[in-house]
């Protein structure tokens, strides 16, 4: 008796596995492009802008970490290999996470999965401390 109930079990969770929310999850890496502009703080509070477009892959685990969050990695424009975490305390949310040490390139960044607000911490550029603040949507490979 018991062994059958694990079957049906074991067949249930698996059919919600397949039905539900773990196939988006499997389906690979997003691909998006980023429109906005990078912001070059020129003093206490000005900064310079340039428009810019960055392209963004997120590819999130199917399973979560120890502490029960998913977790993934970015690809942002050409900074190279960032972690991706849910953020806590919002649902719609994830940090992105790069060389926090680094004077120049990805330390951090925040995406919006609903709105696709993106901020990224570029770090320096030319002695200039460097964000980009954009909205992202779905892209696709041109081949």
């Amino acid at each position: 008796m018991t062994t059958h109930l694990m079957r049906i079990m074991l067949r249930s969770l698996v059919g919600l596995l397949v039905i539900g929310g773990a196939g988006r999850t499997l389906a690979g890496p997003l691909l998006m492009v980023c429109e906005g502009k990078n912001y070059f703080q020129t003093g206490p509070q000005q900064a310079r802008s340039v428009d810019d477009t960055v392209s963004v892959t997120i590819d999130m685990d199917a399973a979560k970490d120890n502490s029960g969050f998913n977790t993934g990695t970015a690809q942002v424009g050409g900074y190279g290999e960032a972690m991706v975490l849910e953020t806590p305390n919002d649902k719609n949310g994830v940090s992105i996470i790069g060389d926090l040490q680094a004077k120049s390139g990805l330390k951090s960044g925040t995406l919006d999965r609903v709105t696709g607000h993106l901020y990224l911490d570029l770090g320096t550029f030319q002695g200039l401390p460097k964000s980009f603040i954009g909205t992202c949507r779905a892209g696709k490979k041109l081949f």
